[in-house]
């Protein structure tokens, strides 16, 4: 069902974006310079899901097991999840 909503990332989201970004570069070594704008903006979603207290539901794990590692947020993947083979 579709709800017609829009949401804007708060400043609370944009700041968590910046400060995970900088935790990234000092803890993994991130170089900003080649971050792909995807993990860029899932970072601003999961920071905008958890501001809603919204779960994001995504199949890209590995991106956001990384974000979740900086701040707490809650995900799952799709279900039924799809079967490769």
């Amino acid at each position: 069902m579709r709800r017609g909503r829009l949401v804007n990332p708060s400043p609370a989201a944009w700041e968590e974006l910046g400060s995970t970004l900088a935790t990234l570069v000092e803890d993994e070594g991130l170089v900003l310079r080649d971050v792909p704008r995807s993990f860029v903006f899932d970072i601003l979603i999961a920071g905008s899901c958890r501001d809603m207290g919204a779960i994001l539901v995504s199949r890209n794990v590995t991106d956001l097991s990384r974000i979740a590692k900086v701040f707490s947020f809650d995900f799952v993947q799709p279900y039924p999840s799809r079967s490769r083979g």
